[in-house]
């Protein structure tokens, strides 16, 4: 199989992209062997060799489908290191470029197309941190691998105005060890007070800032803050969509990395305005009763347009419409816009360079009512910058313990969720990471252990009352529970997992929809 051309060549069939092949038993396995990554009963690790075989299987003979494509580049990525990385951002750029208005998903599941890029560049960067043992790579082949990137990067840029750019991706590949380029004029002789072997060593190294270094001032420390906020929004996200960790973290992430206001002048900035068509699809969502949808697309555009207060409206009307199970995500999503409105008054009243206010009037009066509504704001103000520290240490313990889990130090990984928990201020936040410590477990196969875990996890919700004081991580931690007793399996297993599948679903009825099967 070729895969140099694999994303330009058509489908040998009488449609060139071919149909939707995610019905047809290659995708079903490739999508089973990427389920490993989240599930902690799909059993094993992930086979990325298999992984490439059967994305290129589905891309050669069934479909040019973006999925697929990206799980084969986080494949290639695995198995070939840099050259994969590269290999997969040309095909991806390829793929979209030559199949753009035929290939799947379809050109009317904006979403799901945005999805693919977003994954594969999510993977993508989550193994350039895990990977500190990186031989120095060769100046034309650095270049090579950044314009292979960058590439892609403007690609989406044309067809998806509204997927961010690859910054933070571009970033991590600028900062890899890079050997001099034989082409490039001599660097001049080490002072004779400057260690040889700091001389010798290559400029593009010497600027290299791991991404784990400690930081040297407070803006280095408050990028660190938003990229683990981001990271914690995306994995919660995916866990549980109501948990209001997520929502919270995304706005905290974005936000972060902003200064002040934009310059502007009579009330209009220079910033580009956002697509109406992008306006319309989150309420044409929201209107045709999609409101969970409604409010993910709008989540999207949190980190992409950091000023435009529009899409935190149609996801509080959205996760409103979503009922009792989504109160924690609701309130959690108005408190942080409260806070933004606080730390930077007079953001709603400034427009884009087009005039496209940054709040429309309907936006305007939603948090006209978020003002009236809020109660001891100097008191919130106090508890979201606690809530944040609380987060921000949690989601850099997560994200540290994914980098040496993905190294296979799963006890090194569990240490550092065990030390954040014995860190962390409140109850919540040590259960969440004793959770963290089960889903580890139960990954590395370590059944047994993270049931005794998980039996002191149940221990802890009947022990604290949290079925009443705090039904959702009661429901979170029992069906977590649930889940490793699905992983144990055996007659014990199964029927511990049964009874925490009950309890569950006593505390939250609709708990059980998500059983099924």
């Amino acid at each position: 199989m070729n895969l140099d051309d694999i994303g330009r060549t058509p489908i040998p069939t009488p449609l060139p992209a071919g149909q939707d092949a995610h019905y047809e038993p290659a995708f079903a396995q490739l999508q089973a062997e990427i389920d490993k990554l989240s599930s902690v009963t799909a059993g094993g690790a992930v086979d990325w060799t298999r992984v490439v075989d059967l994305a290129g299987e589905v891309l050669s003979t069934l479909a040019k489908d973006l999925t697929a494509a990206a799980y084969l580049g986080a494949g290639l990525t695995q198995t070939r290191g840099l050259d994969g990385l590269a290999l997969g951002a040309r095909i991806l750029n390829d793929l979209a470029t030559t199949f753009w208005d035929a290939c799947t998903p379809p050109k009317n599941r904006l979403r799901g197309r945005m999805a693919a890029f977003a994954w594969w560049q999510e993977k993508t960067m989550a193994w350039l941190r895990g990977a500190t043992d990186l031989p120095p790579l060769a100046a034309e082949a650095h270049r090579a691998l950044t314009a292979d990137v960058r590439a892609l990067d403007e690609t989406l840029g044309g067809l998806l105005p509204d997927f961010p750019p690859m910054r933070d991706l571009l970033e991590l590949l600028n900062r890899l060890d890079v050997l001099p380029d034989p082409s490039a004029a001599p660097a001049p002789e080490a002072s004779a007070d400057v260690p040889a072997g700091q001389a010798q060593r290559p400029a593009a190294a010497q600027a290299a800032v791991p991404a784990q270094s400690a930081p040297q001032d407070a803006r280095q420390a408050r990028m660190q803050l938003a990229e683990a906020a981001l990271n914690l929004a995306a994995l919660a996200g995916r866990e549980d969509p109501a948990d209001p960790w997520a929502w919270r973290a995304s706005r905290i992430g974005a936000w972060a990395r902003l200064e002040g206001l934009p310059p502007a002048e009579g009330g209009r900035t220079l910033l580009p305005p956002p697509e109406q068509a992008v306006k319309n699809a989150l309420l044409n969502l929201l209107t045709q009763g999609n409101p969970l949808l409604a409010a993910q697309m709008a989540e999207e555009q949190v980190s992409a347009w950091l000023f435009w207060l529009d899409p935190h409206r149609v996801a509080a009307k959205a996760l409103e419409a979503l009922g009792p199970d989504y109160a924690r995500a609701h309130a959690a999503l108005c408190a942080e816009v409260r806070l933004f409105l606080r730390l930077l008054p007079g953001v709603a009243d400034l427009a884009f360079s087009d005039g496209t206010p940054f709040a429309d009037p309907d936006t305007k009066a939603w948090l006209a009512s978020l003002a009236s509504s809020e109660e001891g704001a100097d008191g919130h103000v106090g508890a979201a910058a606690t809530d944040a520290a609380g987060m921000v240490e949690a989601a850099k313990a997560r994200a540290e313990a994914e980098q040496h889990f993905a190294r296979q130090d799963v006890a090194g990984a569990l240490d550092i969720l065990g030390q954040a928990a014995r860190r962390a201020t409140d109850g919540p936040a040590r259960l969440r990471l004793k959770l963290a410590q089960m889903s580890l477990l139960g990954r590395a196969g370590h059944w047994p252990v993270a049931m005794s875990l998980a039996e002191e996890v149940v221990a802890e919700v009947e022990r604290r009352g949290l079925e009443d004081w705090d039904p959702d991580l009661a429901v979170e931690a029992l069906l977590a529970a649930r889940e490793v007793g699905m992983g144990l399996g055996g007659e014990t297993g199964l029927s511990k997992a049964g009874n925490f599948a009950s309890w569950a679903a006593r505390i939250r009825p609709s708990a059980a929809l998500h059983l099924a099967g």
